[in-house]
């Protein structure tokens, strides 16, 4: 495997820690803004990693020079679409896409998300998460995480 940029390596490192924040607020005992801190987390760990495999895959176009600010999730999610080493489906895309709305609302608004859809949705985001880091890097998320988890519930 060639010698990744900076960039690369960075959003991705910033995508795994943002995923991770996300799964350790979902774990948590901190009722606080959970719902929230969850959204965020994962909404920012899947515009990371996208933006991550577009620059791995050669496209260099994740910063719009005009905007003087880089691509938001819409533009990296239908890019990776069209990305023939990325090859996202239109399936994983609305999991994306859910996800991207959920944190939208619930940040920006009042929404509320009941536990079993959060729930479902954290899930889907961390197996597809998975996914892509294995179809793009051949990385499995299980190099991320500690094996000391010890899942508890009331």
């Amino acid at each position: 495997m060639p010698k990744e940029s900076y960039d690369v390596r960075t959003l991705r490192a910033k995508a795994v820690a943002s995923l991770r924040t996300g799964v350790v607020a979902f774990n948590g005992l901190d009722d606080d803004a959970r719902v929230t801190r969850i959204l965020l987390h994962l909404q920012h760990a899947f515009e990371m990693l996208l933006k991550s495999a577009l620059l791995a895959s050669g496209d260099k176009t994740v910063f719009d020079k005009k905007k003087r600010m880089a691509i938001g999730m819409e533009a990296s999610v239908k890019r990776c679409i069209q990305n023939s080493s990325i090859k996202l489906t239109n399936e994983e895309a609305g999991t994306i896409r859910v996800l991207d709305n959920l944190r939208d609302g619930e940040q920006h608004w009042h929404q509320i998300v009941e536990e079993g859809m959060l729930y479902l949705h954290a899930r889907a985001a961390v197996t597809l998460f998975d996914d892509l880091l294995h179809r793009v890097w051949k990385f499995r998320l299980a190099d991320y995480v500690l094996v000391r988890v010890l899942p508890l519930s009331a």
